[in-house]
């Protein structure tokens, strides 16, 4: 019943605030077709994320989480941070996979919380939780579940300010490393990237101070990703640049992950979103940049010297965050946009040449100002991934939900 109720008042919440997702066709898609599914209800035999599962308010201006289980109960977990703030919210899933504040926990950091990422750091089979903090010393924190994941942690620091972080053992020593994206502030916009292995207690190996010179001349790199992007077996860095309009692709060029000279930039004005997937079960992994000032979703793929366009979504207007789900089985990856200009979700189903449209797609409203999307499997007694969705309030409460 409570559920049932929250549902409710969130749909007449989601009304009252007349969301661009009543807009014409013609203002949203970009083939003019109609949508396979939007909204098809509650009692509609087959439908999906046609109801809030679950919705709870959380704090002021949520900007990025997680899924994963932190108490080693087998139970997926939410770790959210949030804008400007050192404040770190555990949410825990109890039996039936729900989520209150009365089954959680709070971490409040000696900074602000620029990111996090999250995986086993000392091979003990129990997730970690990695923080970069907003701060010139001290600015990078691990909490280790086998402490139940208590402060101070290990701490270590980074050349400049962090901004972004990427788990990944880059030297092949079975220990995940953290590379970390760090610029300075304005207005002399020096940036880099560097890669703290665990076999050096995190000190400081390779440090790429460059990305602020030119040809890439980027300013506030805050985009940050990993993936084999070229098929070497390696693991790759993505770099994007919202302002300066840039993403750039950095090669692992050495085993010993000691090696990051080679690298391959493209221009796209405004992205917002990084994702290195392999979309289509073969071949190379793609690359997939949201841009909201470009308006689009482009999927690229490295040809050894460049990402050239597979294929795009145009007139996409406000995409904020992308995720990717199989939806139907096929095992192509389905695309999940969220959009802050529409206030939707949009699941795009991939076609057997990889292309995406809203012939095949499925639509629905959500809170006001989605800022980060995710696609997890929050309830093991079903076969469907679910989609779980933070939405932002500079003046009030945020709103965690997941989507069946």
């Amino acid at each position: 019943m409570k559920r049932l109720v929250v549902a409710v008042l969130l749909a007449l919440f989601l009304l009252s605030t007349s969301l661009p997702g009543t807009a014409t066709l013609s203002e949203r898609s970009l083939d003019s077709e109609p949508l396979a599914s939007e909204n098809p209800g509650y009692e509609a035999p087959g439908a999906l994320f046609d109801r809030f599962a679950q919705s709870l308010a959380i704090g002021t201006d949520p900007f990025k989480h997680l899924v994963t289980d932190l108490n080693n109960d087998s139970h997926p977990d939410i770790a959210v941070i949030y804008e400007n703030s050192p404040i770190l919210d555990i949410f825990f899933g109890d039996l039936d996979y729900q989520y209150s504040y009365s089954d959680s926990t709070t971490r409040i950091l000696s900074n602000p919380i620029t990111d996090i990422a999250a995986g086993d750091m000392d091979r003990d089979d129990l997730t970690d939780i990695v923080l970069s903090l907003n701060s010139t010393s001290n600015n990078v924190v691990i909490l280790y579940q086998s402490g139940n994941l208590a402060l101070p942690g290990l701490a270590f620091t980074t050349s400049l300010r962090p901004f972004g972080i990427a788990l990944n053992d880059f030297d092949g020593d079975l220990y995940l490393d953290v590379a970390t994206l760090i610029s300075t502030a304005p207005p002399t916009y020096n940036s880099g990237f560097e890669i703290h292995f665990y076999s050096e207690s995190y000190g400081t190996k390779v440090l790429a101070t460059y990305l602020h010179t030119s040809p890439l001349s980027m300013q506030l790199p805050r985009l940050f990703t990993a993936g084999d992007f070229n098929n070497d077996g390696r693991t790759d860095l993505v770099v994007g640049d919202h302002g300066v309009g840039r993403v750039v692709g950095f090669i692992n060029g050495n085993a010993n992950g000691l090696v990051w000279t080679d690298y391959s930039y493209f221009n796209i004005s405004g992205p917002t979103s990084l994702v290195v997937q392999q979309l289509d079960g073969a071949g190379v992994q793609e690359l997939v940049v949201g841009a909201d000032l470009a308006q689009r979703v482009q999927i690229r793929q490295f040809d050894g010297t460049r990402f050239w366009p597979h294929t795009e979504l145009i007139n996409e207007p406000g995409v904020a965050s992308l995720a990717f789900m199989d939806r139907n089985g096929d095992t192509r990856l389905d695309l999940v946009r969220a959009s802050s200009q529409y206030h939707n979700l949009t699941v795009f189903t991939a076609s057997s040449s990889l292309t995406y449209g809203y012939a095949s797609a499925i639509s629905f409203p959500v809170s006001l100002d989605p800022s980060y999307v995710l696609v997890e499997d929050m309830s093991p007694d079903d076969a469907y991934d679910d989609i779980i969705l933070i939405s932002r309030s500079s003046t009030g409460a945020g709103l965690l939900s997941i989507y069946y």
